[in-house]
């Protein structure tokens, strides 16, 4: 388990130095949040792994974790969630034929 650890540990630091090669505009707090999430969910793949002894069951679990990482990251990068629900929001209080001018103001936003 903890050469599992390390190998996630290392997998993390590789993966946040992509920003410094690409020269992404990220602060300390860009950074901290995405190594927890990659670490976190990195550990989590590796313990269910090991653990889960069913293939499909498996294969299930750690599709899901990989999902709830996707969704966490499109969040925090862009606000998809809240966006998506605002944009449900203007076709059911609005109407189909104003759709594009509620979509403007969920870009505002």
């Amino acid at each position: 388990m903890k050469n599992n650890i390390s190998r996630v540990a290392l997998i993390t630091i590789a993966l946040l130095m992509i920003p410094f090669v690409f020269q992404w505009p990220w602060g300390v707090i860009d950074f901290l949040l995405m190594g927890t999430l990659i670490f976190g969910i990195g550990s989590l793949v590796t313990y269910a792994a090991t653990k889960v002894k069913n293939t499909k069951q498996r294969i299930v679990v750690i599709v899901g974790l990989l999902v709830l990482f996707f969704v966490l990251w499109a969040q925090m990068a862009v606000g998809l969630v809240g966006k998506m629900i605002l944009g449900a929001e203007c076709v059911i209080q609005r109407g189909l034929p104003e759709v594009i001018n509620c979509a403007d103001e969920v870009r505002q936003l």
